[in-house]
């Protein structure tokens, strides 16, 4: 979906068109000219009241006339503001999108990998518990919508323990600016509402590590869930991460000519494969 950018339309005219159940949809369009392509720059606005296509008593053509005039009188109001400067062709577009909707269809069409589609889904469950409802118009999303979000994230509690942290409010506010530049790339928005809002880096925590000894603790005692404790074991000694365990299968474990036994795995965030040589002990802890 992409618009051109001219601001002001040409002429505006109401049109007729076939609907369901022996009514006609009734709608105006905006042109604005040719695009860079050649081909006519418009964009239809449709009316909420219809017409019957063959009225069949007075009611019903009382009813014509008045909606065809509701529909000339349209016309009339856009060129006035057009004259005046005041048509804002952006407005009438984002007045008929919803936020979370269009961002929705705009992630899955965009992401394929679920770790990218699912920080898309904690920022429409954020959105949602900022604006207290389902969704809101595009159109009311500005400046000051995006810097109270930024603080929603910052103060908002997840749990008993406390709020999110300061990578996640962070992370979250960096995709919702991110998809509101692509808008702006798409040309459905004029400028991104979120442009200068600054986010910064998260804070980095130190990380924590087992000692050996405490591995050696682990393997010595007894778990009333074997296999988690295996599970856990072969991620120490192989150093995957807890995403990429998840979704090995067996035909990940390829042997070489030479008789010994390789992991083939491909980072989550990264899509970056590696090659990793088993030892005896990270061997035994997954197949045994």
């Amino acid at each position: 979906m992409t618009y051109s950018n001219k601001p002001q339309v040409i002429s505006a005219k109401r049109y007729k068109r076939k609907g369901s159940n022996g009514m006609m949809r009734i709608y105006i369009t905006h042109y604005y000219g040719f695009k860079p392509n050649g081909k006519k720059d418009k964009w239809d606005e449709y009316l909420i009241e219809r017409m019957y296509e063959t009225p069949s008593n007075d009611m019903e053509r009382k009813h014509n006339s008045r909606v065809w005039k509701f529909a000339l009188e349209r016309c009339e109001e856009i060129m006035v503001d057009s004259r005046n400067m005041r048509y804002k062709r952006q407005d009438l577009i984002t007045q008929k999108i919803w936020l979370i909707e269009y961002m929705d269809k705009w992630a899955e069409n965009k992401y394929i990998k679920l770790n990218t589609l699912g920080a898309y889904i904690s920022v429409k469950k954020h959105l949602r518990n900022f604006i207290g409802s389902d969704d809101i118009k595009l159109s009311s999303v500005n400046r000051k919508f995006c810097i109270d979000f930024f603080d929603h994230l910052k103060s908002t509690q997840i749990n008993s323990k406390g709020g999110l942290s300061d990578s996640a409010i962070k992370g979250y506010m960096k995709k919702f600016k991110y998809f509101l530049k692509q808008l702006e790339n798409e040309e459905i928005i004029s400028k991104s509402p979120a442009d200068g809002i600054v986010v910064g880096t998260p804070q980095s925590k130190p990380k924590e590590f087992l000692e050996l000894s405490e591995i050696e603790t682990l393997i010595n005692t007894e778990c009333r869930f074997e296999e988690l404790k295996r599970y856990f074991l072969f991620s120490c000694f192989s150093a995957t991460a807890f995403a990429e365990c998840r979704e090995l299968e067996y035909q990940d474990f390829r042997q070489s000519d030479d008789g010994r036994w390789y992991l083939m795995t491909e980072r989550i965030k990264t899509a970056k494969h590696s090659r990793l040589l088993m030892s005896h002990k990270q061997w035994n802890t997954y197949y045994h």
